[in-house]
């Protein structure tokens, strides 16, 4: 299935509901003061190196194409933790963001990782390159760490939807941005395998980095691949931006 098919608005909203029953592990949206999964009933907290406990409510940022009424709001020194996410053979994660600021020239900013509960590996890590709004995802395998850097820059201060795919058997990581595959995914050359391992998901700072300053909103994990219809975003800014992203070595 192509990801350039026309697809209606009907058709996204008939997958979005159907993406509930079949293959979503949480689903969260930050509507509220309180970072609850729509699917599981489980709830994330909200923490910051300023603060000595982690706190049940959270900063509110703006809406996001989504269609909530709110989205989060990360500083560098702020994080979320989903707890105690059973990894499977396939896991998609998915959510809006928003760059509030160019990404300084000095180091990395960390946006998203996953943290095994018995070992504590970071199988996952998602950072933003310095100097620019790219992508660099590093996924542990049995043997080391690959790293994939996006094509794509992100522009500050526009919406993006990313959707990260791994899938174990195959060794394959996809990256979609807007809804188009980045072109550095990747076949990894070495063994992964994780499944059925429980780990945290943590959006923002980690151990050794700060966090992205950013708004984030409509975080879902799948166990699953998405249809090319769930990743295309259904909202019409999205496809008629005139500069939604830089690709490197498409420029002169």
């Amino acid at each position: 299935m192509s990801l350039e098919q026309d697809v209606s608005l009907n058709d996204m909203i008939k997958l979005r509901r159907q993406s509930l029953l079949e293959g979503i592990v949480l689903d969260y949206s930050f509507d509220e003061m309180f970072m609850i999964d729509s699917h599981q009933q489980r709830q994330a907290f909200y923490s910051s190196i300023n603060s000595n406990d982690p706190r049940e409510t959270f900063p509110h940022g703006p809406p996001s194409p989504s269609g909530s009424k709110f989205s989060l709001s990360l500083t560098e020194d702020a994080y979320i933790t989903v707890p105690r996410v059973v990894d499977r053979n396939v896991m998609t994660t998915r959510f809006w963001l928003f760059i509030n600021t160019v990404n300084p020239e000095h180091h990395f900013k960390s946006l998203f990782y996953t943290r095994e509960i018995s070992s504590g590996n970071r199988n996952l890590r998602v950072r933003l390159w310095p100097g620019i709004n790219r992508l660099q995802v590093i996924v542990g395998t049995e043997s080391g760490d690959e790293t994939i850097d996006t094509i794509s820059s992100l522009l500050s201060r526009k919406w993006y939807n990313i959707a990260i795919t791994i899938i174990n058997d195959q060794n394959r990581v996809n990256v979609y941005i807007n809804g188009y595959l980045d072109g550095n995914s990747m076949v990894l050359s070495r063994n992964r395998e994780t499944t059925n391992e429980v780990s945290d998901y943590i959006i923002g700072r980690s151990a050794d980095l700060p966090g992205v300053n950013a708004y984030v909103d409509g975080l879902q994990i799948f166990e699953r691949e998405l249809e090319p219809v769930e990743i295309t975003p259904a909202n019409s800014f999205l496809q008629s931006s005139a500069t939604p992203f830089i690709m490197h070595g498409c420029q002169s």
